[in-house]
């Protein structure tokens, strides 16, 4: 059975909708990309959270239905496997606690950098949006290359990281 691509973006923007937010919970990935009005879709809502407040919404994922899916342990896109994906009807959660994968980079980027740089948008998918500002991580070296690749190198709309450099 396959999934309806615009039946699964609108129950993960409404997720988006929902999710306490005063847990420090940051979108990272594809979803975070598309608040920057960039088309793209992507499979699953990855969020970083810190350390401190996982239990708080892991707790809450569970209240509301969402049931933890088994994964590779240590998973090579999220370092030591310290992520939980959750699942319901056509929505996928990546919760990533306390650190991000660079995986062209091989690098954790820790969750405090990007809580920290991080910016309140709506995301706007290819037919819906969040009725909500959501906190999204800022583009850096790692997600630029899915905003150039949309954009174009030459684009006059260049991406910038947090010191005013052109990626």
């Amino acid at each position: 059975m396959s999934i309806d691509p615009v039946k699964r973006e609108k129950k993960s923007l409404d997720l988006l909708n929902v999710i306490p937010w005063n847990t420090g919970a940051v979108v990272v990935g594809g979803y975070s990309i598309l608040g920057y009005d960039v088309s793209r879709y992507s499979d699953e809502l990855d969020l970083v959270v810190p350390r401190g407040s996982s239990d708080e919404l892991l707790k809450w994922f569970n209240y509301n239905g969402y049931l933890p899916v088994k994964t590779a342990v240590p998973n090579p896109q999220n370092y030591d496997g310290n992520f939980i994906r959750f699942s319901k009807d056509e929505v996928t959660v990546d919760l990533l606690i306390e650190a991000v994968r660079d995986r062209d980079a091989q690098v954790d980027i820790p969750a405090s950098w990007i809580t920290r740089s991080s910016i309140k948008k709506r995301i706007r998918g290819f037919n819906n949006s969040t009725s909500i500002d959501v906190p999204l991580a800022r583009p850096n070296r790692s997600t630029s290359r899915m905003f150039l690749n949309k954009i174009g190198p030459h684009s006059e709309n260049r991406m910038r990281d947090n010191t005013g450099r052109i990626l």
